[in-house]
């Protein structure tokens, strides 16, 4: 659909569920988590809704695509523990990373080197980086913030996030400093 909401039209048809929906970075493609009975797959397809077909093998349960900068790979969580990448070139899934259980969001910096996520539960909770040249994980936030669906911010460097500590709403990452400043919460939001 448009911006404002309008000119809004289906694209995916059948007995598949589509959610997640993550555009291309050149903005002509859709990668989307699929899911045909019980299993949940990564799928691609044309912005229009053509050429509709999975990347991930159906053996697997897979969530939450993120493109790379370049838009040759896509990353994703499967089995709800684990992150792994399909380079599109090559369509062989390489798993990355194994951050614990909580699937969340992931996010590839500008740069394309490292990964955003925020798994949600246990010793892994809080915004965390992986690093793919070095295949080390990083936190950059504490599990205190209960954190959810971290992004970069275009120019990388800032975190944008979502907290549902004590204090509940949106916020944002320096990282330069690690301070976190609070972009929203939910006493700002009208009701």
């Amino acid at each position: 659909m448009s911006v404002e909401g309008s000119n809004a039209r289906q694209l995916t048809k059948g007995d598949s569920e589509g959610s997640q929906p993550a555009f291309s970075p050149n903005g002509t493609q859709l990668a989307f988590t699929c899911r045909t009975g019980s299993a949940s797959r990564i799928c691609i397809m044309n912005r229009d809704g053509s050429n509709m077909h999975a990347i991930t093998p159906a053996n697997r349960e897979c969530l939450w695509p993120a493109w790379s900068p370049d838009g040759k790979r896509i990353a994703y969580w499967s089995q709800y523990e684990e992150v792994w990448v399909t380079d599109l070139g090559i369509g062989e899934p390489v798993r990355l990373f194994a951050p614990g259980p909580g699937a969340s969001t992931l996010d590839w910096s500008p740069d394309g080197r490292q990964i955003l996520f925020a798994p949600a539960t246990g010793e892994h909770a809080g915004n965390q980086l992986f690093d793919i040249a070095s295949a080390q994980t990083k936190r950059i936030l504490g599990a205190d913030w209960k954190a959810a669906g971290p992004r970069w911010s275009p120019d990388g460097r800032q975190v944008l996030f979502a907290s549902y500590n004590a204090n509940p709403g949106i916020y944002c990452l320096d990282m330069s400093n690690s301070r976190v400043r609070k972009i929203v919460t939910e006493a700002d939001i009208p009701q």
